[in-house]
């Protein structure tokens, strides 16, 4: 979690230069809530690949990883002329 807000803390703090264009917290509803609001506040559509979120429990059916309420994890939104820069 920690790791996570220094991120959050250095992103902020580059003022107009902040790579994230909108973030929501993984918490009540898990994925199933914070993808489509990080989705709905684009105005856009999306195409999600569940095999491709990282997961701790490998075994989780989609379902589980779909509707997991991880409390100290973020979806991210990023430009894309701005993703690589974020992952440095």
């Amino acid at each position: 979690q920690r790791r996570a807000q220094e991120v959050i803390d250095r992103c902020w703090q580059l003022r107009q230069a902040n790579p994230i264009l909108s973030i929501h917290d993984v918490g009540a509803g898990g994925l199933s809530n914070a993808l489509p609001e990080l989705v709905h506040a684009a105005h856009g559509g999306a195409r999600l690949d569940l095999r491709a979120i990282p997961s701790e429990e490998p075994g989780m059916s989609p379902r589980e990883i779909w509707s997991n309420e991880a409390q100290e994890r973020y979806v991210l939104a990023i430009a894309p002329r701005d993703r690589e820069r974020f992952a440095a």
